[in-house]
């Protein structure tokens, strides 16, 4: 007897399920995933890791890039390989231009060298210095023809943004490069008010997964199940749970605009609440009459989601296609005013009134809150299971058995906002930003198409083979937790400066701990020694009492220098622990100082 892995799609009256319309959308124009801009990384973050000096790698659409600042504060992306030996540029350092064989016009003051051989690149990723190389016309001539791909950048929102056609100039020159979309920055009036917090997490999950979560609510309840949320008075479970009543598109489809969808909740209301509607994106009515607050969700292609919930909740999340198999958030969320907040912080600034004391506990605080087990709990959730959908949906279509189109199965209005996503990409967006990924996605690719091009299908079966070795290696059937998670370094800290100035000063406390512990605990033997000594001549037994009282106030001091040392060390793996179980009793061993 054989058995099958297909699925039985039952027979569904689609009356009731909302669908995006197809003589809505606005075939304005051809989307071009390479011909966009894509945030990198926002500037208050930029500004803490000290570009000027280090430079930082990152990925962008399968592409291993570089992100520095020259000493005119601008910066600079250049794809990570240097054309010598193909050595990362990001393990280089930024070098100002002081050496004679450097070209006289070249405006550039600084330049990023490669930690291989040390040949420098200016900005625009012309090569400006080959150490070994004789110096003479004919040698400089020669380096100024070697180049680095460089992609433009630009600031804009409090963000850096990277266009991912480091040719398109080139390529077209009477275009100036596309504008940003409206709607993919933040607002003027958000930046001004100085509440903005930023935060950037990397997934091991698809973008296309990440993405569609972000307009599918009604996971919430049952993915975080467990999790409480206090600044919402909420804890997430099955039993909070209500059909969503109306999920509707609200604008055309649009290759460059996306698309605006709105809904209503997904959330019983606390039970404890007397308020017809909650603040958040979370919120639910109650059994009021009145009706309830939509909640709009956005979508500013390539990668902009932007949630609002009357009366003043708003979030802004940009997903990152970082590779087919990873990709990054960066995210802000806009709270109601609170009161106690306000107090707290007037109450901190009479207690701290140095802004660097006040900025070391907003440090402290972070780290807290970034390591907290509800936000450990809440990443892993949405992680593991986004992982085993990605690993499904690739085998699913690989195996010829199932569905063969990475589209999900539209049951139930909850499902229209995914819906449209997809519709989206099938329409405008090819499938994806990963084109080899996106053959295997499409149900509408025939076997004529494919037929004509052997060459794309062999290259197509190697790549997937490939990846589908690579998640089944990370993420497995899970028989215990077996799926893949990033460290904090890897997911957050190599890009936070707060987290990384807590791991400065926790490795500075350790060392200054173990030294006090250590001489503390040298003292309490000498103190035995000295009043040892001093028995002889009488008047023993006031200073043995004298003695033990001293030892014990030192061997005590000790053991709390030492116990707070373990605790900075404790802290700094915490940062590169990869604990399936348990956050932080599973820790790797990794070096602890990177300075």
């Amino acid at each position: 007897m054989t058995t099958s892995s297909s699925f039985i799609t039952p027979d569904l009256d689609q009356d009731h399920v909302p669908q995006p319309n197809d003589d809505n959308a606005n075939d304005d124009d051809t989307f071009v995933w390479t011909q966009q801009w894509y945030p990198v990384l926002p500037v208050d973050y930029a500004k803490g890791l000290n570009l000027e000096k280090k430079p930082l790698a990152f990925e962008m659409l399968d592409q291993k890039l570089v992100l520095w600042k020259s000493q005119d504060d601008k910066y600079s992306v250049l794809l990570d390989t240097c054309p010598h030996r193909r050595a990362p540029l990001s393990t280089g350092k930024v070098v100002t231009n002081v050496n004679d064989n450097s070209d006289p016009s070249d405006s550039s003051v600084s330049s990023l060298a490669c930690r291989y051989h040390g040949w420098e690149f200016n900005a625009q990723g012309t090569c400006t210095k080959i150490p070994m190389e004789p110096n003479s016309s004919s040698s400089r001539n020669k380096i100024n023809r070697i180049r680095v791909p460089s992609y433009p950048v630009q600031e804009a929102g409090g963000m850096i943004w990277v266009f991912m056609d480091p040719y398109y100039l080139e390529q077209n020159q009477n275009k100036a490069l596309p504008e940003l979309p409206a709607g993919a920055t933040t607002p003027a009036e958000d930046l001004e008010s100085g509440t903005i917090v930023w935060s950037i997490v990397s997934w091991p999950v698809s973008y296309l997964s990440m993405l569609e979560n972000s307009f599918d609510p009604s996971h919430a309840p049952f993915v975080h199940e467990g999790v409480k949320s206090p600044a919402r008075g909420i804890t997430y479970s099955p039993h909070n749970a209500q059909p969503i009543q109306v999920y509707r598109l609200t604008t055309p489809l649009s290759a460059h605009n996306g698309f605006t969808v709105e809904h209503s909740p997904y959330l019983k209301a606390p039970a404890s609440s007397t308020v017809t509607n909650t603040t958040s994106d979370h919120s639910s009515s109650s059994s009021s009459p009145l009706p309830p607050r939509m909640i709009r969700r956005q979508f500013v292609p390539p990668c902009t989601s932007v949630v609002t919930s009357p009366p003043d909740f708003t979030a802004r999340l940009y997903f990152v296609p970082n590779t087919p198999s990873r990709s990054s958030t960066i995210a802000y969320f806009k709270l109601p005013p609170n009161p106690t907040m306000k107090r707290l912080s007037r109450l901190q600034n009479i207690l701290l009134p140095k802004q660097s004391w006040r900025d070391a506990l907003a440090n402290w605080m972070h780290v807290a809150v970034t390591l907290s087990d509800a936000r450990v709990q809440f990443g892993k959730q949405d992680s593991w299971t986004m992982q085993g959908q990605d690993e499904r949906k690739l085998l699913d279509v690989r195996s010829g058995q199932g569905r063969r189109s990475w589209d999900d199965l539209i049951v139930s209005p909850s499902d229209a906002g995914v819906a449209a996503l997809q519709k989206w990409m099938n329409k405008f967006g090819q499938g994806g930003p990963f084109p080899l990924y996106n053959l295997l996605r499409q149900s509408s690719l025939s076997q004529e198409k494919v037929d004509k091009d052997a060459n794309t299908m062999a290259t197509m079966v190697t790549t997937l083979d490939s990846a589908a070795g690579a998640i089944s290696a990370t993420t497995k059937v899970r028989t215990g937790p077996q799926f893949q998670s990033l460290s904090l370094w890897e997911s957050h800290a190599k890009y936070c400066p707060q987290c990384q100035a807590v791991r400065r000063q926790a490795s500075f406390l350790e060392r200054r701990l173990s030294k006090a512990s250590t001489v503390t605990l040298a003292l309490s033997a000498g103190n035995n020694i000295l009043f040892g000594l001093l028995g002889l001549f009488g008047g023993q037994q006031l200073r043995r009492h004298y003695s033990l009282a001293a030892s014990l106030v030192l061997i005590t001091l000790s053991m709390t220098f030492r116990s707070l040392a373990d605790r900075c060390q404790r802290l700094q793996k915490n940062f590169f622990s990869t604990g399936d179980d348990d956050w932080r009793n599973h820790l790797m061993e990794y070096p602890y100082r990177f300075d």
